[in-house]
């Protein structure tokens, strides 16, 4: 404000005082105008000092508005990026492999993309994404200091979580395992301490015949935790499963939204989308030289159930709402340990 006393009032006086105030205020009008282009200029970024990021997605359909993953990561970067979207049968990845990459960061969307990726010998930061719990166990333990690495399959804990807020008193659980997966083994054991649940790990062979599978499961538990990826991902193998599993009254709890059409009677697992922006978190915690965790599990998660199973097996399950197993679960699983790290 402009405070502007005048002793001598006269025509004189007036007028020229009253061309001193317009100018007055033209002048800081136009200084206004100017710090407004300044901090609007400042708010949009130059294309050519966006960093750049190169995906590698492992489905073959090239179109990337159906790749949920994608998208995901899309929508949290808010066009931050300069973006390159590639699938793995294209040419690019050979290309790659034999000259300096021009990308700031290459994200490997599935474990197929991982695979090709991660032979690459850049010194840009490479993120693996949506793999799976073989892969994660075995490039933990030769990863590169520029790998980052986002597993699909929830932590046991999460899952341990899960079986207590179902409250069937304390009844026997069980998981498959081969035999490369002792680390994972051990995990659920630790975990099935934790929650004070009796635990059995059932071991299988990846060749193994559909009757042995059957028997495998008979009498084995009251909750089986099953996973896509047991014994191949042989559809075959797994329907099995799942039908001796509602015969013997077995609630199974499946790690894949499709597993619900198969028979399981809940899932828990993570939304492609929501790995697609776990990610971009992950590079923007990178720009920023956050310290960030090399391996991760998923951080958001989703339950949900086969209605007419829970209807047909009864119980107590029937009248739980899903939206009630699912915050507690989240509750349970942030009480026990903040930190989602394998």
């Amino acid at each position: 404000m402009i405070s502007i006393n005048i002793f001598q009032f006269g025509e004189k006086t007036t007028s020229s005082m009253t061309v001193f105030i317009s100018k007055v205020m033209l002048l800081l009008l136009i200084n206004n105008c100017l710090t407004f282009q300044v901090i609007a200029e400042q708010d949009v970024a130059p294309e050519n000092t966006k960093k750049k990021v190169l995906w590698v997605s492992n489905k073959k359909d090239k179109d990337k508005d159906k790749d949920l993953t994608f998208r995901g990561f899309k929508y949290a970067a808010k066009g931050k990026y300069v973006l390159q979207y590639i699938s793995i049968d294209s040419n690019v990845i050979n290309q790659l492999d034999t000259r300096e990459s021009s990308f700031d960061f290459i994200i490997a969307s599935g474990d197929n993309a991982w695979e090709l990726i991660a032979k690459l010998n850049h010194n840009v930061a490479l993120i693996g994404i949506g793999l799976n719990q073989s892969n994660i166990q075995k490039y933990s333990t030769i990863r590169r200091s520029n790998h980052y690495l986002i597993a699909k399959e929830q932590a046991p804990q999460r899952i341990f979580a899960m079986m207590s807020v179902l409250d069937l008193n304390h009844s026997q659980a069980a998981a498959l395992f081969n035999k490369n997966q002792i680390q994972e083994k051990f995990e659920f054991y630790k975990q099935s301490k934790v929650r004070g649940l009796p635990f059995k790990a059932i071991n299988i062979q990846k060749n193994q015949n559909i009757l042995k599978i059957i028997a495998s499961v008979q009498d084995c538990c009251r909750i089986l935790y099953l996973k896509d990826s047991d014994f191949l991902s042989s559809p075959e193998k797994i329907k099995s499963i799942l039908i001796e599993s509602y015969r013997r009254r077995i609630i199974v709890i499946g790690n894949h939204q499709d597993m619900l059409k198969l028979g399981a009677m809940y899932v828990i697992y993570t939304p492609d989308h929501e790995l697609g922006i776990q990610a971009a978190s992950t590079i923007q915690s990178l720009i920023e030289n956050k310290d960030i965790t090399p391996v991760q599990r998923p951080k958001e998660f989703v339950i949900d159930s086969n209605v007419t199973l829970r209807k047909l097996i009864g119980g107590s399950l029937i009248n739980q709402p899903i939206g009630d197993l699912l915050n507690k679960t989240k509750l349970l699983d942030s009480i026990v340990d903040k930190d989602i790290e394998l």
